[in-house]
């Protein structure tokens, strides 16, 4: 069974635009003169990529991350006892996609999940019959389909949850149908990372997407950014406060003093960027603060818990959690096929993932075991450990990934990628268009914004 809307899915894509993505991969910088300096700010997917590019065409790079750690948003940990992705989790959609060639020439294993055998739970453990299922599926394609073509009958964007709960109303389903498809919002809240309510229905998701399956990592994502990493000059706890620029250079100011380069690649998450942490000078143009402005920054968070064994079944990598609460833990992730070992990683996303990170992890991991063990059981032990994020809260990422909000469109994007000056260039997932909201997106506008650096700097 397969989600009916995946964020990659809202507006299909263009002909040209997928072909001309595939192209994207192998165009490789141009040669830059090695007395040419180069600063990439933040050490993440988009700006490990690009420093990768420019340090391999011949600049001089240097990364600042102000964070301890690389990757950014992708933050693999631990401290279970295996590797748990607590940040970006999948590749989406292995075919043709370059973090499927990335993964190979850095020999970083992955691993197809099985969304299709997702096993969805009532709020009381039974599992929802396979005819339910279908029926589900089929209304809340439907839903959505209708969603959208109200929302193109629409003068003024309005929003995902306004016109589905408009449609539900209408319809008026009783009460069971009602709550499983509140299952299929819920499971959309945390695709999107945001309230349907917050998501536009013109662009919620007008990004293109890759075919083929979606993979996980066992050994971790952070294979393919330490790879990246590797032989670059990367500082490490060098939160950047300020950047100027002008005809004769720009400057960064960090913790450590100021660098001098000849351009700047900014790839801090827009949430960083709407909260003013750094210092442009000269301002931005109103016309890239009036972007920022527009686009939203949305949340996904996860709960992991290891357990003393396996008390739930072993072979299936999703449950899917109908709750009778709004957003509470609608997707399970099982890592016992995986690593063979006792973890399960709770996804929570939009408002329900807000409220949780206003209490304590405590009470986070005591919610979520109350609801695994009306799933599978009264005699599920306590978990022996747990991790629990919040990205909201994170002052380096405030958020999780980018979404576009009732009003922005995807030239909120574009505006938000312009260069300024040639001297201050920008990346990140929330730059890039075509492929927004993922880790390949943000690859990609590496990619892009490596090009343009050697362009300019020619």
């Amino acid at each position: 069974m397969s989600f009916p809307l995946d964020r990659r899915d809202f507006l299909r894509a263009s002909t040209f635009a997928t072909l001309q993505a595939l192209f994207l991969p192998t165009c490789q910088a141009r040669r830059i003169e090695p007395t040419r300096r180069v600063v990439v700010i933040g050490a993440g997917m988009a700006g490990l990529t690009a420093a990768r590019r420019l340090s391999d065409a011949g600049a001089q790079v240097t990364v600042l991350e102000a964070r301890d750690r690389l990757g950014g948003r992708i933050w693999t940990d631990r401290t279970l006892g295996i590797p748990v992705d607590l940040g970006a989790s999948w590749i989406h959609g292995v075919r043709r996609n370059p973090l499927t060639k990335l993964a190979r020439e850095l020999k970083v294993v992955t691993r197809e999940t099985d969304f299709d055998g997702i096993r969805i739970l009532d709020h009381d453990g039974r599992a929802v019959p396979q005819e339910m299922q279908a029926r589900l599926l089929r209304l809340s394609t439907q839903l959505f389909a209708e969603v959208e073509s109200r929302a193109e009958e629409k003068e003024r964007d309005p929003s995902v949850g306004r016109l589905f709960d408009e449609i539900l109303e209408e319809n008026e389903p009783d009460a069971v149908t009602r709550r499983g498809l509140g299952w299929f919002r819920d499971t959309q809240e945390v695709n999107f990372a945001v309230n349907l309510d917050g998501l536009s229905a013109w662009y919620g998701d007008s990004g293109e997407e890759f075919g083929g399956n979606d993979h996980l990592f066992p050994t971790g994502y952070d294979g393919l950014t330490n790879g990246l990493a590797r032989g670059l000059d990367v500082r490490l706890g060098e939160p950047v406060e300020a950047i100027e620029h002008d005809e004769s250079g720009a400057r960064v100011r960090s913790a450590s003093g100021v660098h001098r380069a000849d351009a700047v690649v900014v790839t801090l998450p827009i949430g960083v960027l709407q909260a003013g942490r750094v210092v442009f000078s000269p301002a931005l143009p109103k016309s890239k603060q009036a972007a920022l402005g527009r686009l939203g920054m949305g949340v996904l968070d996860k709960v992991a818990l290891r357990f003393p064994r396996v008390a739930w079944p072993a072979d299936v990598d999703l449950f899917g959690h109908v709750s009778k609460r709004r957003g509470e833990f609608p997707t399970l992730l099982n890592l016992a096929p995986v690593h063979g070992e006792p973890v399960l990683v709770a996804l929570v996303g939009a408002d329900f993932a807000h409220r949780l990170e206003k209490g304590s992890d405590a009470e986070a991991v005591e919610g979520l075991v109350a609801v695994l063990r009306r799933l599978f059981g009264p005699e599920l032990p306590a978990p022996v450990d747990a991790r629990v994020t919040r990205w909201a809260a994170d002052p380096w990422a405030l958020g999780s990934y980018s979404h576009l909000p009732p009003g922005a469109t995807p030239q909120d994007r574009e505006t938000l990628a312009a260069p300024l000056g040639g001297r201050l260039f920008f990346a990140g997932e929330a730059t890039e268009a075509e492929y927004p909201s993922t880790v390949h997106g943000a690859h990609l506008s590496g990619q892009r914004v490596a090009r343009e650096v050697a362009k300019a700097l020619a």
